[in-house]
């Protein structure tokens, strides 16, 4: 992973449906060289329900409940610098 990566918790995100109402915890990674592929499949390590991307970050989701943090993020991309 590149030296200079970048993880910030954004804040709660929330969808509903007929049923339910549904939060998840939102971060935004990035790093210097940019490799998407790289950082998505990274994060699939972890307890995530979802990753999307942009031009220069990815976000990732995971469930208000789940255990997933910065610092957690931050142990999976480093392990695998």
């Amino acid at each position: 992973m590149p030296a200079d990566s970048r993880i910030k918790f954004v804040n709660y995100w929330q969808t509903s449906t007929d049923r339910e109402l549904k939060s998840y915890k939102v971060y935004k990674i990035s790093s210097k060289p940019f490799l998407p592929d790289i950082l998505s499949g990274l994060l699939w390590e972890l307890e995530i329900t979802g990753v999307t991307g942009n031009d220069d970050i990815v976000i990732a989701f995971a469930a208000e409940d789940s255990s997933v943090d910065e610092a957690m993020i931050l142990v999976v991309l480093m392990a695998h610098g």
